[in-house]
């Protein structure tokens, strides 16, 4: 497979290089937030399976290890975790969200590595014996849940933040007035159901602009992948 740069200074002719690669998706200078999803061309972040294998390909794994590479912790719900069968990250600590405290069928294999965030009051059931347990804020009309999780990750002295996913986490780190650079991929087909990305549910955030980093195509399979940085 073949990645090609179609935005800044359109290279469509030629192909990107490893080191190209490293520089497009490096973001680790200073406090930094990001959201990584793949998404199909009608917002689903899952394919029919409810995950999102159907959606990726190996250029968009390639691409994935070099955001990962930037990361201090990457933050993943729990059922998508179960469902996406996560693993402890090589590089950075993993961040599982729970609002019940349920751990079980986790692939992750180093619990004391592990971060949960939950609700004061939430006890994680025995499976995450050794993780470190951080309290976010319960839901509110007025701080959306990333922006809770992302000062308490600061507060731990985290500075460089990922989410990934599900719904939830995407919608709200999408939204999100910390967020400072969105990894936006997009898989060329439809899918009739599945997580939307974009949801008509009010939900607590801030309006942003994002300026367009680069647009890539992979040649094989058509998917675009782009990056947007928060707009000084």
């Amino acid at each position: 497979m073949t990645l090609n740069r179609l935005y800044p200074h359109d290279t469509a002719e030629t192909a990107l290089t490893d080191d190209e690669l490293d520089a497009a998706y490096n973001w680790s200078q200073g406090h930094r937030v990001a959201l990584n999803i793949v998404t199909t061309l009608n917002g689903s972040l899952t394919d029919s399976e409810g995950t999102s294998n159907g959606l990726s390909n190996p250029e968009d794994r390639r691409i994935l290890g070099r955001i990962r590479s930037s990361a201090d912790v990457i933050v993943v719900g729990a059922t998508t975790a179960r469902k996406e069968q996560y693993t402890s990250p090589e590089h950075a600590s993993l961040a599982i969200v729970t609002a019940s405290g349920d751990l079980s069928g986790l692939a992750v294999s180093n619990w004391e590595s592990t971060i949960l965030l939950a609700p004061d009051g939430v006890v994680p059931s025995r499976e995450a014996r050794g993780a470190t347990l951080i309290t976010i804020p319960r839901k509110s009309d007025h701080l959306s849940m990333a922006d809770g999780i992302v000062s308490r990750l600061h507060d731990h002295g985290f500075e460089r933040i990922l989410g990934e996913g599900g719904g939830k986490i995407a919608q709200s780190f999408g939204t999100s007035a910390a967020l400072t650079d969105l990894f936006l991929s997009l898989s060329p087909r439809t899918i009739p159901s599945g997580t939307p990305w974009l949801n008509s549910a009010q939900t607590p955030g801030a309006q942003k602009t994002l300026d367009l980093g680069h647009m890539l195509r992979d040649t094989e399979s058509g998917a675009i992948y782009t990056r947007w940085v928060a707009a000084s």
